[in-house]
């Protein structure tokens, strides 16, 4: 199964590497083909907005999230989908005839592109997406064999 990681996916691999993911989240992690899984730098941009946010409270910590973030760009790389002009065509569309959030948006035309699986914890922000979507935090989730990032 060929998966797109949404923003909340990609964050959550960073508590599976301290042991503070969902037991469920975590389980599918640990078998899901995340070696092969693809993100949208839509969500590379998502993170480092929280980054700097954080950094305008707690230094400290943003310094660990940037690092940690520059590892998952490190680990995607190759794997990182840029926003295409038939992504962002596709992603207009979805707008049309009612507005959806920009980089729900994006992120959905991306596993359109890429005819994949979402995965996502917010699975209802893209129904209206003609896309596949899967929860991790579901322990009913199917779990390809492969490893964590």
């Amino acid at each position: 199964m060929k998966l797109v990681l949404d923003t909340v996916v990609a964050s959550e691999l960073r508590r599976v590497r301290t042991g503070r993911a969902d037991p469920a989240f975590a389980a599918w992690a640990e078998a899901a083909p995340l070696a092969e899984a693809f993100i949208s730098v839509v969500t590379l941009h998502e993170m480092e907005v929280g980054c700097l946010l954080t950094a305008r409270k707690d230094p400290a910590r943003a310094q660990v999230y940037s690092a940690w973030l520059a590892t998952l760009a490190e680990a995607f790389e190759g794997r990182i989908v840029d926003v295409t002009r038939p992504i962002a065509s596709t992603a207009a569309a979805y707008h049309v005839p009612d507005p959806a959030p920009f980089a729900d948006a994006l992120i959905g035309a991306t596993a359109a592109h890429l005819n994949a699986t979402l995965a996502t914890r917010n699975t209802g922000d893209f129904t209206r997406f003609p896309i596949p979507t899967i929860n991790p935090w579901t322990p009913t989730t199917p779990h390809p064999a492969h490893r964590t990032v």
